[in-house]
């Protein structure tokens, strides 16, 4: 009679009515089941197809892009060759362009809104190339490395990272306040303009920071302020870009930090969005500064040439640091390169 009761019980009745089990037993009843570990990785895993812009999914008109792409590198290497095959000592005198070109393309193109200016500038002023060569050779630079070939990778990897309504503005106003320092504004002089920018980088890399440390920064991903809901954001963004153009026509740089402050501080815009959106106003407003710098023959061609597979390597090599990275590191690398360049600014203006 107990067993047929135990054995037609319910399953908690008969649980404790059975024979208790051994403490081994027990145990690896109540032991809770092990989570199982995704074998699907967060990240992608980084490969040489990774590197040059390959990734599952790509289209067919991508997939020429990026063998287009790999042509034009070995064309770029040879072409200094060509041009120089009666003169090496050209390329002899700048052999460190590409490899300096690299690190230059690369930063801005893995998130971070830092045109080649800030490294080339204070290396190539160690050579024998004055300031206005420097400015010249980086504006030219700019317009290959983050003119085209950093926003044409993006658009390979994704182009969901431009906001084009920031870019329109920021190109036309831009370009706009080169013009005006190029054609018809007198130079105010070096030390003017180191002041300004000095004062712009530092209140830059003191709002990155806070941001980082917030974390807010990295978190928000607001939509763009547009007219006509928001004409004084839209008219502000205008001047800043116009201010932009001033430092970027006088140092080669300037727009892409200014831009990228307002971006974040006011539109509250990704950062990484507003990074490639930055660079790429630069390199396309280096685009008619570099002809007018061509044009008075301040640009050192050997030195331009023998860089070119430099910029077009470090443009393939941004995204792969972004993804390997991560946000967070590329923007606290922006805000350590942006205390450098404070520091050396300082020291130049105490030197002046």
């Amino acid at each position: 009679t107990w067993g047929a009761a135990v054995m037609s019980a319910p399953s908690n009745l008969s649980e404790k009515l059975l024979p208790a089990q051994d403490e081994d037993e027990e145990a690896a009843v109540a032991a809770p089941p092990q989570p199982v570990k995704p074998s699907v990785q967060m990240k992608p895993k980084i490969t040489w197809r990774f590197v040059i812009g390959i990734r599952p999914g790509i289209s067919q008109n991508e997939l020429y892009f990026v063998y287009g792409r790999l042509v034009l590198l070995l064309i770029t290497i040879i072409l200094p060759f060509a041009i120089y095959s009666h003169e090496l000592w050209k390329i002899k005198d700048a052999w460190y362009t590409p490899f300096l070109a690299i690190v230059a393309a690369t930063i801005p193109a893995s998130g971070a809104p830092i045109a080649g200016g800030i490294i080339f500038i204070p290396v190539l002023q160690l050579d024998t190339l004055t300031l206005r060569q420097a400015v010249a050779f980086s504006t030219a630079t700019q317009m290959l490395g983050v003119g085209v070939f950093a926003p044409l990778s993006w658009l390979v990897r994704d182009r969901t990272v431009f906001l084009n309504k920031a870019i329109v503005l920021g190109v036309a106003c831009g370009v706009l306040g080169i013009l005006l320092v190029l054609l018809a504004i007198p130079d105010p002089g070096d030390t003017a303009v180191q002041i300004v920018f000095l004062i712009f980088i530092a209140a830059l890399a003191a709002n990155t920071a806070w941001g980082i440390w917030r974390g807010k920064l990295l978190v928000q991903d607001e939509k763009m302020l547009w007219l006509p809901e928001h004409p004084k954001h839209v008219a502000f963004l205008a001047i800043i870009s116009l201010l932009g153009g001033f430092l970027t026509g006088y140092i080669a740089v300037g727009i892409d930090k200014i831009l990228f402050m307002a971006l974040t501080t006011l539109h509250k815009t990704h950062p990484l969005k507003s990074a490639i959106t930055c660079i790429t106003v630069v390199g396309l407003c280096s685009i008619p500064a570099s002809i007018v710098h061509f044009v008075r023959g301040e640009v050192p061609i050997h030195y331009w040439v023998v860089a070119i597979p430099g910029l077009l390597i470090g443009s393939m090599l941004g995204p792969v640091v972004n993804v390997a990275f991560g946000a967070r590191r590329v923007l606290q690398a922006f805000v350590l390169i942006l205390v450098i360049e404070v520091v050396r600014s300082i020291q130049l203006l105490a030197q002046s």
